[in-house]
């Protein structure tokens, strides 16, 4: 998170560095929390607070999160070809419980 403030150039250098037929595998996510039973988190103010305070601070620091959305798209502009996109959806209430622990 926050390595670049220029991701077309980034994959426009690493188009350029590579050679025919090399290949780059790219991992980002989504600096946002959705819900799937609250699309408009209504239920998750504080989140939606949070979110947006995220996105604000890292957009005027330069450097956007959120920007997983986007990545296919630069990758196409900087000319690498047969771009795949895999998209999983991580639940946070399953990663938070695996780390509790009942004590009695």
């Amino acid at each position: 998170m926050w390595s670049t403030g220029n991701w077309s150039l980034l994959y426009t250098q690493a188009f350029d560095a590579l050679k025919p037929n090399a290949w780059l595998e790219v991992q980002e996510y989504d600096a946002w929390i959705y819900s799937d039973d609250d699309e408009k988190m209504e239920k998750a103010p504080w989140t939606v607070e949070w979110c947006q305070t995220m996105e604000k601070l890292s957009t005027d620091f330069g450097k956007t999160i959120n920007v997983a959305r986007f990545q296919k798209k630069w990758m196409e502009d900087a000319g690498f070809v047969d771009v795949r996109e895999r998209i999983i959806k991580v639940g946070l209430r399953g990663q938070l419980q695996l780390g509790i622990t009942k004590t009695h």
